[in-house]
């Protein structure tokens, strides 16, 4: 049975308690959302020339999805702070959540200013390489992040959060594999678009993003109470979700 309150931010009475929401890290989260938003800067430039009617969409989605990165970086950061600090601290499934992707957006922002001058360099006599190789480091990231997913499911309490736990490592899963086909692929000169398999990718994104908000209600419900920094997490999963729909929601439907 679900125990309401066990303490002021849902530990256990145990562990230690997470750290209150302080102006450090108010600073911090206002410094990972702007590098994201700069990085992604042209882009809005670009969508902000398209005609009116179309626009709208992917300026929204992009800073969405951008805002969402900010946020992933900023509790990856808070966490991995934490622990070379050497604090004990409950993972509330938020926090899985930053563990697992916030490593993707740290190499997304290392890597896309790479990316670009590589490409331009060669000039097409070595993209397909040089794409293969990303496309590659993001599969064995989101490889790596499906392990760590299927040890929150262990982890986590409550029939809930096993699903929600269950759901991610099943999307984490479909881009890993995505990324590793397209890997393939490129390797054997083999051009092959797989919609059901993007389908999927999306389909699942949306039902990890409903579990977690559902889950998070019937917490609520129960009186369970988390930390700051799980409910940040739902933040950025409900930015995922809305930017996933402006974007490509058209697509999916088709």
């Amino acid at each position: 049975m679900d125990q309401p309150n066990s303490s002021s931010l849902g530990q256990h009475s145990g562990e230690q308690a997470f750290p209150r929401l302080s102006i450090n890290h108010l600073l911090l989260l206002t410094f990972t959302v702007s590098v994201v938003l700069v990085r992604v800067a042209p882009s809005l430039e670009d969508q902000a020339r398209m005609v009116a009617e179309y626009r709208w969409r992917p300026i929204a989605g992009l800073v969405a999805d951008s805002v969402a990165s900010g946020i992933k970086l900023f509790g990856f950061i808070v966490l991995v702070r934490g622990w070379l600090r050497g604090q004990r601290l409950a993972t509330a499934p938020g926090h899985w959540f930053f563990l697992i992707l916030g490593p993707y957006v740290a190499f997304a922002l290392v890597s896309n200013p790479i990316y670009g001058p590589l490409v331009y360099r060669w000039a097409g006599h070595q993209q397909r390489e040089v794409t293969t190789a990303f496309v590659a480091i993001s599969a064995a990231i989101f490889l790596v992040g499906f392990g760590v997913c299927v040890r929150a499911v262990k982890s986590v309490e409550r029939w809930r959060w096993k699903l929600c736990m269950a759901v991610m490592s099943a999307w984490l899963l479909s881009i890993a594999v995505s990324d590793s086909l397209y890997v393939v692929q490129s390797l054997f000169t083999v051009s092959r678009y797989n919609r059901g398999l993007l389908a999927a990718w999306l389909f699942l994104q949306l039902v990890f993003a409903g579990t977690f908000f559902v889950a998070s209600v019937i917490d609520g419900i129960k009186s369970v109470r988390r930390d700051w920094l799980h409910y940040l997490a739902l933040a950025a999963i409900l930015l995922d979700f809305f930017a996933t729909v402006a974007t490509v929601g058209s697509i999916f439907l088709r």
